[in-house]
């Protein structure tokens, strides 16, 4: 967190950080009091896992892609006789990024889930509106004590032994 140049602990959010350090995993910028807790380190790298779909934009407008993408375009595929290579060139999409929505490695664009939609048949957007709690944010966060309104830190949520 900063307020005009000071960055603040991530820990207490009260006193001035003095550097990255590794708290149970995750690399915080804490103060020297809070710095006890885990250990300082110099770079921090952070690697994306390759097991997590990757996003083509498919977040857009009020709509979002369903869930369990890969498993509806699969089986609608499967049912209405076609080939991966079959679908690829009904909705002009390569191969390659056909076997990647199956697979759930990657979530479909929104112009490429709007092409398999009318391809298969099926919805792959859901609606995120007002009434819908995906839409709507978070009452949980609150101004923590000791960072004015600037949101909530880890020593609003946990007590400090």
């Amino acid at each position: 967190m900063v307020i005009g140049n000071v960055k603040l602990c991530e820990i207490c959010g009260a006193n001035p950080a003095v550097g990255k350090f590794a708290v149970e995993g995750v690399f915080l910028s804490v103060c020297a009091k809070c710095g006890r807790f885990g250990s300082q380190v110099r770079d921090v790298y952070i690697r994306r896992p390759s097991s997590a779909p990757r996003l083509m934009g498919a977040e857009e407008g009020g709509r979002e892609i369903v869930p369990d993408f890969g498993r509806i375009v699969r089986t609608a595929r499967e049912k209405a006789g076609l080939t991966q290579k079959e679908l690829a060139a009904k909705a002009t999409e390569r191969e390659s990024v056909i076997t990647k929505i199956e697979q759930g490695v990657l979530i479909p664009s929104a112009s490429a889930a709007t092409k398999l939609e009318k391809v298969l048949g099926v919805r792959l957007f859901s609606s995120v509106g007002p009434d819908d709690p995906k839409g709507k944010k978070s009452s949980a966060r609150r101004p923590g004590p000791s960072s004015g309104d600037m949101g909530m830190t880890l020593g609003d949520v946990i007590k400090i032994r």
